[in-house]
């Protein structure tokens, strides 16, 4: 994106991308606490950001933040500022890493009217509208009976994902991304991605675009098989446009039974953004490479998104947000170091401990790119 379209705003620990859109900008907010910080002055530190730029918050991702730790910083938050008012995703994997693998991911929105989405009275989303559509993003869904099988919980996140798009006008075929994170993903991974292609025949995605997705381990603050989110738009003009991206160096993932698209890309007046989804260390053929070698696999599956961004014409420089999963995080350390070899140090990155959906992958990394038409 040209400089006078995006910015960059570094303080202390808390790294701020701002995009401007026709009439409003976009913040995409990337934090981690300094040593000795607690998660509640994170917290208010980030919502300060977004507070300056009258913004609103779109969506709020916490990890590595145990049940006792959240609930502290929320209180802290709420009696400063008040309740928040839109959900949030929160992952406890990882609370006690060694090292710490705390991060804070926050998308905000300026001069627009930003609405909650609930699902029997409670917030499970947000909507709002510009000139060119309108978008619908649900995060932080919680299964109904945690004390059912996986694979129900699993149906029960995706009705409440259908629900709350039926209460803004959206159904599924306007979905472009997915997010899961479920607690011990390699022991029901099977069963997920049967509750997901059920759902799919159900509402007819395979017939249209099959969205960009990340499904990886994590457990959640709440005791649940997992927890996901979603981000839908809906067409205002013509000039909206979405579409399916291949992976250059990979096979589609539906050639070896997961539902997603490698990346999807989305179209309007005045930019184009992509969605890559988790990309891990996997061969053209859909096996792994590079097995314990962390190293291997990190230089791997970042040439792998290289591809994805080269094809349609963009560069790291173009990303808003990434997140890199880590299986073990004592390898944490090396990813840092290999952005900094590659002249990508400032990549607006969130460090996480979760395991991935491959016994055999220890690392994978998603994100968003934006460029100006």
């Amino acid at each position: 994106m040209k400089d006078e379209n995006v910015s960059l705003r570094q303080e202390n620990s808390i790294q701020t991308r701002i995009v401007q859109r026709t009439g409003y900008q976009e913040l995409f907010i990337t934090a981690a606490p300094q040593p000795g910080q607690d998660l509640g002055a994170l917290l208010l530190e980030v919502f300060q950001e977004v507070d300056e730029r009258r913004a609103s918050v779109v969506s709020h991702e916490m990890f590595g933040v145990s049940r006792e730790a959240g609930d502290a910083a929320f209180r802290r938050v709420a009696a400063e500022r008040g309740e928040p008012a839109w959900p949030v995703l929160w992952i406890s994997e990882g609370a006690d890493a060694e090292p710490p693998a705390v991060a804070v991911q926050v998308w905000a929105v300026t001069r627009l009217e930003v609405s909650p989405v609930r699902c029997d009275e409670r917030i499970i989303g947000v909507r709002y509208e510009d000139e060119s559509a309108e978008y619908c993003r649900l995060g932080g869904i919680l299964p109904d009976d945690v004390s059912v099988a996986e694979g129900a919980q699993a149906m029960s996140v995706f009705e409440q994902m259908e629900a709350g798009l039926e209460t803004v006008g959206m159904e599924f075929h306007d979905v472009l991304r997915t997010w899961f994170y479920n607690d011990r993903i390699t022991a029901w991974y099977p069963q997920f991605n049967q509750a997901r292609d059920a759902m799919f025949k159900r509402w007819r995605v395979f017939d249209g675009l099959v969205p960009a997705s990340t499904a990886v381990g994590g457990a959640n603050a709440f005791g649940a098989a997992l927890t996901g989110g979603l981000i839908a738009v809906k067409a205002k003009t013509a000039g909206v446009q979405r579409r399916p991206l291949p992976s250059p160096l990979q096979c589609p993932a539906l050639d070896y039974g997961s539902s997603f698209s490698r990346a999807v890309e989305f179209e309007t007046e005045d930019h184009r953004r992509i969605y890559v989804s988790g990309s891990a260390s996997i061969a053209p053929e859909g096996h792994t490479v590079f097995i314990d070698d962390i190293e291997g696999q990190i230089a791997r599956t970042m040439e792998v998104i290289g591809a994805i961004l080269e094809s349609r014409g963009m560069d790291w420089k173009d990303v808003c947000r990434a997140i890199a999963y880590f299986k073990d995080p004592r390898n944490i350390g090396l990813f840092p170091k290999y952005c900094e070899a590659q002249g990508i140090s400032d990549l607006p990155v969130a460090h996480v401990k979760d395991d991935i959906c491959r016994d055999d992958l220890l690392f994978e990394v998603e994100l968003d790119a934006i460029v100006a038409k």
